[in-house]
């Protein structure tokens, strides 16, 4: 039975009546939205795509870069302190999150699954080496062409950001465990997800 609850105490009712409730959290918990990650016709989708990473670099990363510079200065919000809190009372079993900023584990979320990875991590295909942000801004800015790759020597493969661009399939294993996780519960929530992406 899917209930549509506003109302805090029914929804502490039914989060106190379950024995594995699951949490799930879109890219908004907490606030207002500035950037928009989710529609498929908005800047993040041209910009910060898996095609436009493949064919114009130069112009993703003069967009993904600044981009996730503003999402690295978030930080977490009311509603991410309340699942911690939630989690360390065993109220909520488990976090599935749609979101990209790393915003549950700073709230000291124990385990979250994040389906989309996140933005606020580089790496290298070819070696595995992986660079925070300040790193690859430094790696942009000493590249001829704008483009950061690994510093590992003999490698130099162009770097990549750990999250799930867009036109890219979910990485797999964050997707099957989102999967068991859901298939556990008796009880799952939605917290600011319209569950789509278009």
């Amino acid at each position: 039975m899917a209930l549509q609850a506003s109302d805090p105490e029914v929804l502490a009712t039914a989060f106190l009546a379950a024995d594995r409730a699951v949490v799930l959290t879109g890219l908004q918990l907490g606030g207002p939205e500035s950037l928009d990650l989710t529609h498929a016709h908005g800047e993040w989708a041209r910009r910060a795509s898996l095609e436009a990473f493949l064919t114009e670099p130069v112009r993703f990363w003069e967009y993904f870069y600044p981009t996730a510079l503003t999402i690295a200065e978030r930080t977490p919000a009311p509603a991410h302190d309340a699942i911690a809190r939630l989690e360390r009372a065993g109220v909520i079993s488990s976090l599935i999150t749609q979101a990209v900023d790393r915003l549950h584990a700073r709230a000291s979320s124990a385990d979250p699954v994040e389906v989309y990875g996140t933005v606020l991590v580089m790496h290298c295909e070819r070696c595995t080496e992986r660079y925070g942000l300040p790193e690859v801004g430094a790696l942009i800015d000493a590249s001829t062409d704008g483009v950061p790759r690994c510093t590992t020597a003999g490698c130099e493969y162009p770097l990549r950001p750990e999250g799930t661009l867009w036109g890219e399939a979910l990485p797999r294993p964050a997707v099957e465990r989102a999967w068991e996780i859901a298939a556990s519960a008796d009880a799952f929530f939605v917290l600011d997800s319209d569950l789509r992406t278009a």
